[in-house]
């Protein structure tokens, strides 16, 4: 998916997030396995096979969000390629605009009125140093990694104390949906630049063609510093370094530095050479001067668009589709079925022996392997830790990995849990709390150790539970949750519900 796609995506998830929360998950339900079943027809695939391999193939999960996006834009074609639209137009905006100001910069750097040469000081200062820093400059940028920079200042501003609690958990929330595509954005925004600063530099370059063909133009060198013409010349020609091999006439002599120096008071040259003089030889200068935008602007521009076009690519590829509400839609899509808790009925006539053997060497379906999770029970929930471990069953298709107690009396148990979860590499964390906890400071604390500890992808879930069937989740409590764990800005961070089944 490139950026547009990903933007349009991730608007869906979060409108369909929402009509979870206003309580539309049945028709959710409905529109998903409708659409699902389209997917598996057009795959060739069935349900069955298409929930398996949704978990363990990352390019697989990419192909099915992509033709999920593209269900629902035929199903609503007002808002359909609209965020492509968008970023092409403002490219384009950006590029024309470029475009002119190369040109206008280019007239104003070899503005000359007859009276006082073209100073190329001022040329090399407004066209080509310039570019140079400002490439470095963002490239460093890209490369340094992070949310990259849309979901790093969202991210920031999410940390504003004097913002709304509410302001706060939506740009949060963002942010942490934007971190996911942090590659693709910054690639995206680094191309972009580099098509806006080919523009400059195409505009540029015309202009210092179109003034050179159609005017006469005189060319010196000039400042208030104390620099020899010797200084200038070897200036030249570390600039001239790139092309002195096949273009050395367009490289300043050592005499032509010499007899260019300008002084404004009185108006003349240092070597007593006139301006009819300056005009016969500008040759060597504008020839230096066009080579040199075109060397060290447009060359180093166009490669690095090329660079950002294949570190696009690159990035696109590594979207994982593994946060919480991918694997919401996939669960969607296609429903997990109630998998067969007693033994397989082609292993009942067989003796006990040949049974224990079968059993060993069978393999467990992907989709369930991707429901094993660890239990973490919070407080005095550790002594309903077997009904909340049947609880995680049913919910996940698998037992959990492990039941561990968190959050009481003894801190070491913590910590140990933390140890624990580390050395088994656990990529799915479930932290139960019951029905009613608010999220304390040492809930966040327990969060951002296991966040630490487990790496930026694995998956972390707050489940709150209630005491049995007749008991119901308030709003308001569910609301407040959501809140506090979008201000985490963590995409890998969520909600669920451990409800109480009559």
């Amino acid at each position: 998916m490139e950026l547009a796609q990903l933007v349009d995506f991730e608007v869906q998830l979060h409108r369909d997030e929402a009509s979870v929360r206003a309580g539309g998950e049945p028709d959710l339900r409905a529109r998903d396995a409708r659409i699902g079943a389209q997917i598996t027809a057009e795959f060739g695939s069935t349900a069955t096979e298409a929930a398996a391999q949704v978990h363990a193939d990352r390019e697989f999960r990419a192909r099915v969000a992509t033709a999920w996006l593209r269900q629902m834009e035929a199903e609503d074609r007002s808002g359909r390629d609209h965020t492509a639209r968008a970023l092409r137009r403002a490219a384009l905006i950006l590029t024309l605009a470029l475009l002119v100001v190369g040109a206008l910069t280019a007239r104003g750097a070899l503005a000359y009125d007859g009276k006082e040469p073209v100073n190329v000081f001022v040329f090399l200062g407004l066209l080509v140093v310039p570019q140079i820093a400002l490439l470095v400059l963002l490239a460093w940028a890209t490369l340094r990694g992070g949310r990259g920079m849309l979901g790093g200042a969202i991210t920031a501003l999410s940390q504003v104390r004097l913002l709304g609690g509410s302001s706060t958990a939506t740009l949060g929330a963002v942010g942490a949906r934007l971190s996911l595509h942090a590659g693709v954005e910054r690639w995206f925004t680094f191309a972009l630049a580099q098509r806006a600063a080919v523009a400059f530099n195409v505009g540029a370059l015309a202009t210092c063609l179109a003034l050179v063909s159609l005017t006469d133009l005189a060319f010196c060198w000039s400042t208030t510093l104390q620099l020899a013409a010797e200084h200038v010349h070897t200036a030249c020609r570390g600039i001239a370094a790139p092309w002195s091999w096949f273009a050395p006439d367009a490289v300043p002599s050592a005499s032509l530095v010499r007899d260019s120096q300008w002084v404004r008071m009185p108006g003349s040259f240092v070597a007593g050479g006139s301006l009819p003089d300056a005009v016969a030889t500008s040759g060597r200068w504008w020839s230096f001067l066009v080579i040199a935008l075109a060397t060290w602007g447009l060359l180093p521009r166009g490669l690095a668009l090329g660079l950002a076009a294949w570190q696009s690519r690159r990035a696109q590829r590594a979207v994982p589709f593994d946060d919480p509400r991918c694997h919401a839609l996939f669960a969607r899509l296609w429903p997990a079925t109630p998998s067969w808790q007693g033994p397989s009925p082609s292993t009942i006539s067989l003796p006990e022996s040949e049974r224990a053997k079968a059993h060993a060497n069978s393999t467990p379906p992907a989709a369930v392997a991707s429901g094993a999770t660890w239990l973490l029970c919070w407080g005095h929930l550790a002594r309903a830790r077997e009904g909340l471990a049947q609880r995680v069953t049913r919910a996940t298709g698998a037992p959990p990995l492990g039941v561990l107690a968190v959050g009481g009396a003894n801190l070491a148990d913590d910590d140990d849990a933390v140890r624990r979860l580390a050395n088994a590499k656990a990529d799915r964390v479930l932290l139960a709390l019951a029905a009613g906890s608010q999220p304390t400071k040492d809930v966040l604390d327990l969060l951002r150790v296991l966040r630490q500890r487990l790496g930026p992808r694995a998956r972390l879930s707050v489940a709150l539970a209630t005491d049995d069937a007749t008991t119901q989740l308030a709003n308001e409590e569910l609301a407040g949750w959501r809140a506090c764990l979008d201000r985490q800005a963590d995409p890998y961070l969520a909600l669920e519900r451990l409800e109480a089944h009559a």
